[in-house]
């Protein structure tokens, strides 16, 4: 990671005259806009992020998106990065899912930014609601200790009003 940060900011200042220059999301072509704040706005770290607004040159964003899924990839040796498969497999699957009762992009919901970021959680248990109780989910995640959450733990879903999207 921090040979990456390294490279990534050493190509800034060697193509840049003000190397902390940070560009707005705004001033990004739409696709390395969309990379940024849509794709892998969840999982992108601060310090990432800002590294990537200082880029100028398409090839420095295309080659930092590159080693931005290096990074994270569980087998290096393998043809396929795990990581970034499954990662847009759950944007693909919440935009399906969880836009239904929203009025926006299921990877915007409360729902949507948990399942990308921790994943299927282990059992999901509904409740469809009456007089005087939330249409609600919960969600059970049982995670390894190296993410500093706890070992197990439930999450609360909710439609406020019986309707609208789930609401953490």
């Amino acid at each position: 990671m921090k040979k990456l940060l390294m490279f990534c900011l050493l190509t800034s200042i060697f193509f840049n005259s003000n190397p902390f220059a940070k560009n707005s999301a705004d001033d990004l072509p739409e696709r390395y806009k969309k990379w940024l704040e849509e794709e892998v706005v969840y999982i992108i770290t601060p310090l990432e992020k800002e590294i990537f607004q200082v880029l100028e040159i398409n090839r420095q964003r295309d080659a930092f998106i590159e080693a931005f899924w290096k990074q994270r990839d569980p087998s290096p040796g393998s043809a396929e990065n795990e990581f970034k498969t499954k990662h847009y497999q759950s944007i693909n699957y919440v935009n399906r899912y969880f836009s239904r009762n929203a009025p926006k992009p299921g990877w915007q919901t409360d729902r949507g930014r948990i399942y990308i970021i921790l994943g299927k959680p282990i059992d999901r248990v509904t409740y469809a609601g009456s007089q005087g109780v939330y249409p609600s989910e919960v969600w059970w995640y049982q995670l390894d200790s190296k993410t500093g959450l706890p070992p197990g733990f439930h999450l609360v879903f909710f439609q406020e009003r019986g309707s609208g999207e789930f609401r953490l």
